[in-house]
């Protein structure tokens, strides 16, 4: 194993992109993947012998590296992640760092987070992003300079992830709904257009037998969250679910409806909408530039225009209600795309991209 090409995956490992991604790369001969179990600040100190004995270190989700109780702890956290990667590259390690967010969500200290995104981003040697229009954003929105050092690898179903888990009810009985069964399912947040879609709903559906909503995820802002409860207690066909879903309840809810709604006023990589598309379920989302990226791709959507939310909703809906037979002309292009980012693709591309940094092409000459 001295030749293998040695790789940690530099973030927690309980998220699904980073579960599949690690077993993709573990596929391929020569190739020896190191990740943590289950926090990086907790085992970063046990596990530094495996990230200075690797060729590749790979970062992701780096917002995380800035949490604190106050600003003064994340300037701290800022200097001594920074000063860490320079000090890698100074080991002669390979940093990489796929760029999941343009920004954090989270905006408090922003002008803090831009300093160490874009310096992160200046230090590492290559950047992965998951969409042409999110490179064009970073390269623009950080003034990089050298753009070949960002590059697209597309972001991986999620079907062969959450597959693998037993469906688990989340209280619905499925033989008492009526009508198409619409879903969101994600962080409440007011970024998430959610507003709109309560004001579809009272306004135009509100009781309706021929549609269903579904609105599932934690509370993350107390406001909309209040709002989408009383809309819930006053109308029988809409389900408000105000928690963190488990893996079998994702499965249970993404095999229930018949498409999703992504409302979003501003979004850089859509995992809800892969989501969607890895269970053959059409989508429902505005015209921002990275949404029609991926629609063009997929042809699995309704657009609607971002300026005309609340328009653009009711007459998407009402569309789809008129011709339900185009729901399952959508559904199947979304299966088709499903196909065409499988996991183990992904992990044969990134490889490849890690090979061209090391210049250790004969590695995995049998394995690809």
């Amino acid at each position: 194993m001295n030749k293998a090409l040695r790789i940690f995956q530099f973030i927690d490992s309980s998220h699904p992109y980073i579960i599949m991604l690690v077993e993709a790369l573990s596929k391929i001969k020569n190739v020896k993947v190191y990740h943590f179990h289950k926090s990086f600040r907790k085992e970063f100190f046990l596990r530094l012998k495996d990230v200075i004995g690797s060729h590749i270190i790979h970062f992701h989700w780096i917002e995380y590296m800035l949490r604190g109780k106050n600003i003064f702890i994340r300037i701290l956290n800022a200097i001594f992640w920074l000063l860490f990667v320079k000090s890698l590259t100074m080991m002669g390690k390979k940093v990489v760092l796929t760029l999941h967010n343009l920004r954090p969500h989270e905006r408090s200290e922003s002008r803090i987070s831009y300093i160490f995104f874009r310096k992160f981003l200046e230090k590492s040697d290559l950047v992965i992003v998951h969409n042409d229009t999110t490179k064009k954003m970073t390269e623009k929105y950080y003034k990089l300079q050298g753009g070949k050092r960002i590059i697209i690898i597309p972001h991986g179903e999620f079907f062969s992830y959450y597959n693998r888990f037993d469906r688990i009810n989340v209280g619905i009985n499925e033989k008492e709904l009526s009508g198409i069964k619409i879903l969101f399912l994600g962080n409440i947040r007011g970024y998430k257009g959610l507003n709109y879609l309560k004001r579809v709903v009272e306004n135009n559906f509100l009781n309706s037998n021929e549609i269903f909503f579904i609105i599932a995820g934690r509370c993350l802002e107390k406001k909309i969250c209040e709002e989408l409860k009383e809309l819930a207690t006053t109308a029988k066909n809409v389900l408000f679910i105000p928690r963190f879903m488990t893996n079998g309840e994702v499965r249970f809810l993404m095999e229930l409806c018949d498409l999703g709604i992504i409302p979003y006023r501003t979004i850089s990589t859509p995992g809800s909408m892969i989501l969607f598309f890895s269970y053959g379920k059409p989508v429902i989302v505005p015209n921002l530039l990275v949404v029609k990226e991926y629609c063009e791709q997929a042809k699995a959507c309704v657009l609607y225009r971002r300026d005309r939310c609340y328009e653009g909703i009711t007459d998407a809906i009402r569309g789809l209600l008129k011709e339900p037979e185009k729901i399952k002309k959508l559904a199947r292009n979304a299966i088709m795309y499903r196909e065409k980012i499988t996991w183990d693709r992904i992990g044969i591309t990134t490889v490849k991209y890690y090979l061209k940094l090391i210049e250790k092409g004969n590695i995995l000459r049998e394995g690809l």
